[in-house]
């Protein structure tokens, strides 16, 4: 099997059973969207963690509601003398946001459900080995705002999020995401 292709598969899944449930053509406003984050793992003993992650996202906006299917990945690196390990994680989740004021700042909170998978590779002295994890699940809230972008359509997101998996080295992570939106 293809790395992550269960993840890419349920990326596309959640992103058709988003639009197909609440995609009404007369009122249908899509979205497409970009960006980075960071997230933290509250790991006690050594501190914490940062990590970027970066983001793209396809929905549909209707009234006060809206959905979107996410595809993050993280990825980190660390080595010393000629030994690297590189880890790169994909995470494939389905935000519901109610939007709390639709007004020029969508205020909003979400919930999201979805999945990850790790791969990690070990470089040592020119061998490569790696490693890939099963797909575990994955939930998350959030709180963020959206802006709505001037008439060419034009939009951004910032959330603040807390995230939940099987999978997690550690029980909980932080997150905060900004993208840059587009509507079509």
């Amino acid at each position: 099997m293809k790395p992550f292709a269960s993840i890419r598969k349920a990326a596309l899944i959640a992103f058709l059973v988003a639009a197909a449930a609440y995609g009404s053509p007369a009122r249908a406003e899509y979205f497409a969207g970009i960006g980075t984050g960071f997230r933290t793992r509250d790991q006690s003993l050594n501190g914490l963690g940062l990590n970027r992650v970066d983001s793209f996202a396809v929905g549909h906006l209707w009234d006060e509601w809206s959905a979107a299917a996410e595809l993050n990945e993280i990825r980190n690196e660390s080595g010393a003398g000629n030994t690297l390990v590189t880890s790169r994680q994909l995470e494939a989740t389905l935000w519901v946001r109610k939007h709390l004021v639709p007004h020029f700042w969508h205020p909003f909170v979400a919930l999201g459900l979805g999945g990850q998978q790790e791969r990690v590779e070990t470089h040592f002295a020119g061998t490569v080995t790696g490693n890939q994890g099963e797909t575990t699940r994955m939930m998350g809230l959030s709180l963020g705002v959206q802006g709505a972008g001037a008439e060419d359509g034009v939009g951004f997101i910032v959330e603040f999020r807390y995230l939940n998996g099987s999978g997690f080295r550690t029980l909980t992570l932080y997150e905060t995401v900004s993208r840059l939106t587009f509507r079509f």
